[in-house]
């Protein structure tokens, strides 16, 4: 059995971080628990090492300040959580988390607060206060979600020798050097995503320079080829992840790589699909078709260890298990469940 994390918000029935045993010969969830209370714990991290979880506070106060926070706890084991640190982001929503590769770095952005704040890590995987911050500005031509910037994701390359941004608001994706223990802010590469996109999260390639990103409000996946340094060339393929003729409300939300890269997939919320992308061995796109997500808004996606199953947090449902089809990248729905209300992301111990 497989430790399954679950982050959630908690405007309804979730009281916080959840716990669940994953089988991985039979896809099937089970023992689900609430393994600690927290205020809208919506994104998870896991340590490489598996004694660690971090976790944001997506909210607007915290302990008293303007902004939301950032939440360190130690796996204690039984799929229970021990809280050892908390500190404020001073900026609203934060949203998404990244670890340096020796874990005493976490990056974490902050939506509405269009900011992201680094906070050192103890030895003893404590989250300690703010050691450095960039704030963004820009914007761009959507009407209510492009007023002002929104950083919605941080990823670290996987040369580790960059860290990436995306801003929704502005449409820009930015990369920055980083040297292991600090972030060159002086020296930003930025690509420029098409007007009114909406750039949301990454993925790499396990193999190939190349990072794949989804955009929310276009519902478009972007393939951005990267130079011999590890920084980003363009984008050389733009391709839509909603189905041909498709027309009503929709937006992109999570984007995953499998581990041998040949399959990409990206999640619709609107249309409650997972489109397929086969990737060739030039790391090119070619959609491949749409499957149901089991539910409704399904806002992320996890693979198991062995990548034989890929689950996805259907916000407004429910979790669900997909058997994956490793020859031609074919989803296969072989259990759901309820039991969790508001799933926002699922992380794997």
């Amino acid at each position: 059995m497989e430790t399954l994390w679950i982050g959630t918000y908690t405007d309804k029935q979730s009281e916080g971080i959840y716990s669940a045993h994953f089988d991985s010969e039979t896809g099937r969830i089970s023992d689900i628990k609430l393994a600690v209370e927290a205020s809208d714990p919506a994104f998870l991290l896991v340590s490489k090492d598996g004694k660690h979880l971090f976790a944001v506070d997506e909210g607007i106060r915290f302990d008293g300040q303007n902004g939301g926070g950032v939440l360190s706890y130690t796996v204690t084991g039984n799929g229970t959580l021990t809280k050892n640190g908390r500190q404020p982001t001073h900026a609203d929503h934060p949203c998404y988390l990244a670890l340096s590769a020796d874990c005493t770095l976490l990056f974490a952005t902050s939506y509405t607060g269009g900011d992201l704040t680094v906070f050192p890590i103890s030895a003893q995987g404590v989250v300690e206060s703010v050691s450095a911050r960039k704030k963004f500005e820009g914007h761009s031509i959507h009407p209510t979600n492009q007023k002002r910037p929104h950083m919605h994701c941080v990823a670290l390359s996987p040369d580790k020798k960059h860290l990436w941004m995306c801003d929704l608001g502005s449409d820009r994706v930015y990369t920055y050097p980083f040297d292991g223990a600090q972030v060159d802010f002086d020296k930003p590469t930025i690509v420029e995503v098409p007007a009114g996109y909406g750039p949301r999260h990454i993925a790499f390639h396990p193999t190939l320079p190349i990072a794949y990103v989804v955009t929310e409000l276009s519902n478009h996946v972007l393939v951005i080829w990267l130079d011999s340094n590890g920084e980003p060339v363009g984008i050389t393929q733009d391709l839509s992840a909603l189905p041909v003729g498709y027309n009503e409300t929709s937006t992109c939300a999570a984007i995953r790589v499998s581990a041998d890269g040949k399959f990409l997939y990206a999640t619709n919320r609107g249309h409650n699909s997972i489109a397929l992308f086969q990737i060739d061995k030039k790391g090119a796109l070619q959609e491949k078709g749409h499957f149901p997500s089991g539910g409704k808004s399904p806002r992320e996606l996890a693979f198991s260890k062995d990548g034989n199953w890929l689950l996805c947090a259907n916000q407004d449902t429910g979790i669900n298990v997909m058997k994956v089809n490793k020859s031609d990248g074919a989803l296969i729905e072989v259990f759901g469940t309820d039991e969790v209300s508001s799933p926002s992301c699922l992380a794997f111990g």
